[in-house]
């Protein structure tokens, strides 16, 4: 709160409170300071999801994956807010619809908070995501596809790139098979 009354504008790690309530007073403090304060879901400004945005025609199944290997940082935080939240806020705005029906299953490989998860999310539209997030993988992934009706566009996150894979119309007919005359024998 001292950084907004001097005049600064915020980007805060996430999560951006502890609680509700905390939340609230920074927000009113931005407002009174006439500052912006932004939660740092750095992913949303990758090149990779700008095209998402402007390119992909109604997705109607997306994949996320956000893997990585153990790190001490960040154990005291469950995988969900560490790293399935950025994968979250990307498919709500990729979807475009609010969500209306949510499974999850997750656990840990040791005491504390969850270590992997992997959950579906069903939106009002007809769309589906599938997500899976781990702090216990053997590399680090950042991916996420969207399944469209004219293409599958893959995205990797870490590379900042992506392949666009096409649906082509192609006339289904028989091809010209020239025979091959049996054997007058067996051999």
């Amino acid at each position: 709160l001292p950084l907004l009354a001097a005049g600064a504008h915020l980007l805060i790690e996430k999560p951006l409170c502890a609680s509700l309530e905390e939340a609230e007073r920074v927000l009113a403090a931005a407002r009174a300071a006439n500052r912006i304060v932004q939660v740092g879901h750095i992913e949303h400004f990758n090149p990779v999801m700008s095209f998402l945005e402007k390119h992909i025609d109604r997705p109607r199944y997306l994949t996320a994956e956000r893997l990585a290997p153990y790190q001490p940082r960040g154990t005291e935080v469950g995988v969900v807010l560490d790293l399935m939240i950025h994968d979250i806020d990307l498919v709500l705005e990729l979807a475009g619809a609010p969500v209306i029906r949510l499974a999850a299953a997750g656990g840990r490989s040791a005491e504390g908070p969850i270590d992997y998860v992997n959950a579906t999310l069903a939106f009002a539209n007809g769309v589906v995501a599938s997500l899976t997030a781990s702090k216990m993988a053997h590399r680090k992934i950042r991916s996420l596809s969207a399944h469209c009706r004219s293409a599958l566009v893959e995205t990797d996150f870490l590379n900042r790139s992506l392949q666009i894979h096409r649906r082509t119309q192609i006339a289904h007919r028989r091809p010209n098979l020239t025979k091959i005359p049996k054997p007058s024998s067996v051999y």
